[in-house]
């Protein structure tokens, strides 16, 4: 996957690139990166919103129309937030693709036929496009399968086997 140049980021993409230590790196690469208004708002803790403003983040905001539309969406799905909801609208309408790990939100945005890119797609692309290297993606990649995300070697086999070859195992230095 290249690196798209226009993405949504739900807060759990942004948490968990935070955590990984790729926040600078990843909204500084994507040109038009965005966040819906009411995470900014709300949501927005770990990070905050003053963390991802200088690399070029922006929020954006629902319409009325687009507001009422998240609601009958957020109703016809039980786990789905209105923080969920609203992105999957936005992106519904703006054809921007989603970065996030929600299951419940992956599965309401295949059936709206929005696009999905993972964590580890967005880490790998950053790769390919030059903005981290390989070594400095295998621990990023080790800690995506171990700790952030446990079992997501069988959703990704391909790119966390890309990475997984050269983990060094826990009596390693």
């Amino acid at each position: 996957m290249s690196l798209p140049s226009r993405l949504l980021f739900d807060m759990n993409a942004l948490r968990y690139l935070d955590q990984l230590g790729l926040l600078e790196v990843c909204i500084s690469a994507i040109q038009d990166p965005c966040t819906l208004d009411l995470i900014r708002m709300q949501e927005m803790r770990k990070p905050t919103w003053e963390d991802v403003v200088p690399y070029g983040m922006r929020s954006c905001e629902l319409s009325s129309e687009m507001m009422t539309e998240a609601v009958t969406l957020m109703s016809g799905s039980p786990k789905l937030s209105i923080y969920d909801a609203g992105l999957i609208v936005l992106a519904k309408e703006s054809g921007l693709p989603i970065v996030t790990e929600d299951g419940a939100m992956v599965k309401v945005m295949s059936r709206q036929k929005v696009l999905h890119v993972s964590l580890p797609e967005m880490v790998d692309s950053l790769v390919d496009a030059g903005k981290i290297s390989y070594e400095e993606a295998v621990p990023v990649f080790r800690r995506i399968s171990t700790e952030l995300l446990p079992g997501c070697a069988r959703k990704y086999p391909e790119i966390l086997g890309k990475y997984s070859s050269s983990w060094k195992t826990d009596g390693e230095g």
